[in-house]
């Protein structure tokens, strides 16, 4: 969800004197939800933090489902509210020490469900529907859990597959540490593979062509300087 105006205001109290909406009208009586008045956003983001600050005993995905609602309940910004809502779910899960990082990503689940994804909030603010919006979060949870896992999986095999080609090629031991940070950061250029090697741009080139040989990488700018390589396996499993 975002808001219905998206201009850039010239000064902290012009933007404070902004009332916000969701839908896509200019008219509030006319817009789906109605956040908090200006006055008054800034107190309930405060209590929002204070809230998390304090870390509440509830179960932490119950948590981050209430933390998601009650973010896009507030409606603070006047453009990319729906994208702060979403990295806080991860976020807050990793803050809680239930993930190592924040991998958990719900986007692809409310962009597939997204009439349902308006509707369970909705229901929340106009009748207290907390259990339906629980248990659709509570599935999203476990639906983008079960990608990750199985991307995981895939991205260890392709790096076994990585590991076999170099071999075959006799590749030197920078070929195939740099393969693995291929493995985890898609792309690479010459300066960015001498730091992870720890040798001149000019000497990482070798391990860089090295993996252009494997199939592991592939130049994408078309030029002759500034070049960056990017692993077009890796990038098609991720895109999928």
């Amino acid at each position: 969800m975002q808001g219905a105006r998206g201009e850039a205001f010239s000064s902290p109290g012009e933007f404070r004197n902004i009332q916000n909406h969701i839908g896509n009208t200019r008219d509030h009586a006319e817009a789906r939800f109605v956040p908090p008045p200006p006055l008054e956003m800034q107190s309930t983001l405060d209590a929002f933090f204070e809230y998390l600050r304090t870390g509440p005993s509830t179960p932490p995905l119950v948590e981050a489902a209430w933390a998601h609602y009650q973010f896009e309940t507030i409606h603070p910004f006047l453009d990319g509210n729906g994208r702060v809502g979403r990295a806080l779910i991860p976020l807050l899960l990793a803050w809680r020490r239930q993930l190592e990082h924040p991998l958990l990503y719900l986007s692809p689940y409310f962009e597939r469900n997204r009439a349902e994804y308006y509707d369970r909030l909705f229901a929340v603010s106009a009748r207290s529907e907390w259990s339906q919006w629980l248990k659709y979060f509570l599935i999203g949870v476990r639906d983008q859990a079960d990608e990750a896992a199985s991307l995981a999986r895939a991205i260890v095999e392709l790096g076994e597959a990585w590991t076999a080609r170099l071999a075959a090629l006799r590749a030197t031991q920078n070929a195939h540490r740099l393969a693995q940070h291929v493995l985890q950061f898609v792309a690479i250029d010459a300066k960015g593979a001498g730091r992870v090697l720890g040798v001149a741009p000019q000497t990482a080139y070798k391990s860089i062509e090295a993996l252009v040989t494997a199939g592991i990488l592939e130049e994408v700018t078309g030029r002759p300087w500034g070049r960056v390589f990017l692993s077009p396996e890796l990038r098609e499993m991720l895109d999928a």
